[in-house]
Parts: C-alpha cells; sequence; structure tokens
C-alpha cells in the first residue's frame, strides 16, 4: 500500500516537471512564484504544527506546577504551620503582644 502511494507521487511529479518544461516562460514563472507561495505556507503550517503540539505535551506539566506554586503562595500568606515552619522560625524581628489592645479604627 505504502509502495503504490510512493510510486504514484513519484509519477506526479515526474509529469509536472515534464508539463513544467513544454509551457511558456511568462507561465512557468507564475508556477514557480505560486509553488513557492505553497511552500511557504505549507512551512508556516509545519511550524505552527510543530509549536501547538509541544505546547500541548508541555501543558499538563506546567499546569501542575503552576497549581503547585499557588498552592504553596496560598499556604505562606495563610501562615498554615504545615508549610510555613521555617519562616517563622528564621523571623528575625518578632513582634512580642502589647498589653494594651490597639484600635484599627
Amino acid at each position: 500500500m505504502l509502495e503504490t502511494i510512493a510510486a504514484g507521487a513519484i509519477v506526479l511529479v515526474c509529469v509536472a516537471l515534464l508539463t513544467r518544461q513544454f509551457i511558456g516562460t511568462s507561465r512557468r514563472a507564475r508556477l514557480d512564484a505560486a509553488l513557492e507561495r505553497f511552500a511557504q505556507a505549507t512551512q508556516r503550517g509545519a511550524h505552527a504544527l510543530r509549536t501547538r503540539t509541544a505546547q500541548m505535551v508541555r501543558w499538563p506539566g506546567a499546569h501542575r506546577a503552576a497549581r503547585r506554586e499557588a498552592e504553596e503562595a496560598i499556604r505562606r500568606a495563610r501562615g498554615d504551620a504545615r508549610g510555613d515552619a521555617r519562616r517563622r522560625t528564621d523571623d528575625p524581628a518578632r513582634r512580642k503582644s502589647s498589653a494594651k489592645a490597639r484600635k484599627l479604627h
């Protein structure tokens, strides 16, 4: 099956090149320009496909890492003892509670 498809593609290329030999100069230039545009569009499409595929492959890992970082930041902001024991012991200037109550308003 694969050999048949490859042979058919080779025959099509040969016929196209033979036809190109017999057309006029202006038509050959237009054909070459059209083929160049097609090749550039194909390259852009292949690059976009590679980029999207790489993003889809990398996304789950990046998503997990971002979620882990967010949970860690939330835990630090809350001051949970589970994830923030080191910060509490390393705090150089701990305030002692005052006997007077402070009014916040």
